[in-house]
């Protein structure tokens, strides 16, 4: 049986192979088109703090 740290690694390991597969313009087109969505959508009051997560590896 594997460990949950075993399992964890794998799952990363595979989810970076699928992140990897995709066209690289595709995924750069598709970040700037999330990012304008949620400029549109959410609303943030002048002062708000925001988090933001940089992805792993690729």
């Amino acid at each position: 049986m594997n460990s949950p740290k075993d399992l964890k690694k794998q799952l990363r390991k595979e989810a970076l192979a699928r992140r990897d597969a995709l066209d690289e313009f595709w995924r750069v087109e598709i970040a700037l088109e999330m990012a304008e969505t949620a400029k549109e959508k959410i609303d943030f009051e002048p002062g708000r703090v925001v988090s933001g997560f940089w992805p792993m590896r690729s």
